[in-house]
């Protein structure tokens, strides 16, 4: 090969027909070849979707009944939502019950996936199963969420069934909605009323048994009292303190429960709202202003402790979900306590018209929370109305307030407004007696006696407290452990018998039947019920009097010699 020869493949002077330019034509036409079948592709995809979309718009037809004027318009009218999908879940038609019920317009949604507008991602492949079920023939009828256009979810019952077209192709579902919203609400909050009364029932055995423990705990230091030297009295007596508190403790616990009206002696309102505000300053968020004011000179009323803590705690809870509402509405959120004395039934005092005229204490309690409408104020006092979400309550708080407020003869006012907070007042009527100062009932004299007693209760440390308090004051007694053992020792000493402790919860016979069949026996015979459940006094007309557990000595001797006094 010699130098300076040109061997590039073309000639030289005859330029764009040598091999390279032929190489570089052929490539340029591959390319163009490619971008004409990706056109081609596209536009077989569009002509598939056109397709597609005639054979929507034919099947349209056919669903809004070509050839049958009536069908639309009864279709309208139904009450239920009407709604046709294609096999792949398409809209094809819906009637304007169901434009109600998802919030969309008919143009918003046919064409488009249903269950892309109107269920959670999480349900879309159980819905896409029951559609293809469908094409089988599934008839089914069943609940579900759904999410409207405006974000809120109602629930719906829906039956459906397949679609069939003029030739009798199953070609979608048509499915009628009813809106069940209402039912589930309902449906949960009696499952909230349920799992409430249950708990009532825990409550309620709880109660007695620790009353049963306390009873063995609290006789016995009673006991030791009695007779303890000066040097140890202050330990025994701390205590029985201790033991008293909790006593305390699980009376207010029976209140959740009780059905049957409570005892009401003389108290003092203000430490009651005291100790209630405490409790909030320590549980509450701190963020949270809790204020007490107290200008009452006299707060004394006829009430019972534990139910107006917690009518006082109930409007508190409330105070405080509705201050948390706003917690960045700029002001400091705020809950204010407070009582004092009122006078009702002048002229100037027209917002408490249907409150009789008289002398009332005040307790208040209100917040600059959200506040309510006229509307929810019309309804808040219902048994399972709430404005809160499902799980964060049951409708029951203010509803038990009502019931407080009506068994202590008082009056409930509402004052709140839409964003200015909400203020809660209860007027009690004073007390027409003045308290004196406390006498110590354990330094007051307990008179005995030589009577014959029979106590029956399973609980044997009971059983040991009452009767060794009892042999210590001159009386006899005779025991039973249960309502078999307590009837066969009443037929042996049936005429000796003067007075029957009878426990209302035994084995075998329970102290309501006992107490039948001994008054059966003995007409005349005196029997003083203790129990530790909330009972209904009615239920033992025959009894002379009631003790609540757990028992105090002292208020056992005194019972027993007033009842055999009788």
């Amino acid at each position: 090969m010699k130098r300076g020869k040109n061997y590039s493949g073309d000639s030289p002077g005859k330029k764009g027909h040598g091999p390279r330019s032929l190489l570089q034509a052929l490539k340029g036409q591959r390319q163009e070849v490619a971008k004409a079948k990706i056109e081609v592709r596209r536009l077989n995809g569009r002509i598939r979707e056109l397709e597609d979309e005639l054979s929507r718009r034919r099947l349209q037809l056919e669903v809004l009944g070509e050839g049958s004027e009536h069908l639309p318009a009864i279709a309208e009218s139904l009450q239920e939502g009407l709604l046709i999908t294609d096999v792949h879940d398409v809209v094809l038609y819906m009637n304007n019950r169901m434009e109600e019920l998802t919030g969309y317009r008919a143009c918003e949604l046919v064409g488009e996936k249903a269950i892309r507008l109107l269920l959670p991602s999480d349900q879309w492949e159980t819905q896409l199963e029951r559609n293809k079920k469908r094409v089988e023939g599934m008839v089914e009828r069943y609940e579900i969420e759904i999410k409207r256009k405006d974000g809120n979810f109602i629930w719906l019952e829906i039956s459906a069934a397949p679609f069939r077209n003029v030739d009798g192709k199953i070609v979608g579902t048509l499915g009628a909605h009813t809106d069940i919203t209402l039912r589930k609400q309902l449906e949960e909050q009696l499952f909230q009323a349920q799992k409430m009364e249950g708990i009532g029932q825990l409550t309620t055995g709880i109660a007695h048994n620790f009353n049963n423990i306390l009873m063995g705990s609290m006789g016995n230091l009673e006991l030791a009292l009695m007779d303890a030297p000066e040097v140890i009295k202050d330990y025994l007596q701390e205590a029985f303190d201790a033991n008293q508190e909790a006593a305390d403790l699980i009376k207010e616990l029976m209140i959740f429960s009780r059905r049957t009206d409570v005892e009401k002696p003389l108290i003092d309102v203000g430490p009651i709202i005291k100790d209630v505000a405490e409790f909030c300053k320590v549980t509450f968020d701190r963020k949270i202003e809790i204020r007490l004011l107290n200008s009452a000179d006299q707060s004394q009323v006829y009430g019972n402790v534990g139910q107006l803590k917690q009518m006082l705690l109930n409007f508190c809870i409330n105070a405080r979900d509705a201050v948390e509402a706003v917690a960045n509405g700029g002001h400091a959120p705020r809950i204010e306590l407070g009582v004092e004395t009122a006078c009702l039934g002048d002229e100037d005092d027209a917002k408490y018209a249907s409150i009789p005229a008289g002398d009332y204490i005040r307790i208040y309690v209100g917040d600059n929370g959200v506040g309510m409408d006229d509307l929810t104020q019309g309804h808040i006092f219902e048994p399972f109305f709430t404005t809160k979400d499902v799980g964060e309550g049951a409708g029951l708080g203010l509803a038990t307030v009502y019931g407080i407020v009506r068994q202590h003869n008082a009056f409930i006012e509402v004052q709140s407004h839409p964003g200015m907070g909400s203020t809660f007042e209860v007027f009690l009527p004073v007390a027409k007696e003045r308290r004196t100062a406390p006498r110590d009932g354990s330094r007051e004299e307990i008179l005995g006696g030589s009577e014959t007693i029979l106590i029956a209760d399973d609980e044997e440390r009971i059983r040991d407290a009452v009767s060794s308090a009892l042999a210590k004051y001159g009386y006899e007694v005779l025991t039973a452990s249960d309502g078999i053992e307590c009837m066969d020792v009443f037929q042996v000493e049936a005429k000796k018998i003067d007075l029957v402790l009878l426990d209302v919860s035994m084995p075998k016979l329970s102290g309501r039947e006992v107490l039948q069949k001994i008054i059966e026996i003995e007409a005349g015979i005196k029997v003083v019920i203790f129990t530790g459940y909330a009972t209904d006094e009615d239920d033992f007309g025959n009894a002379k009097a009631f003790l609540q557990k757990p028992l105090r000595l002292p208020a056992v001797l005194k019972t027993v010699r007033r009842v055999l006094d009788m």
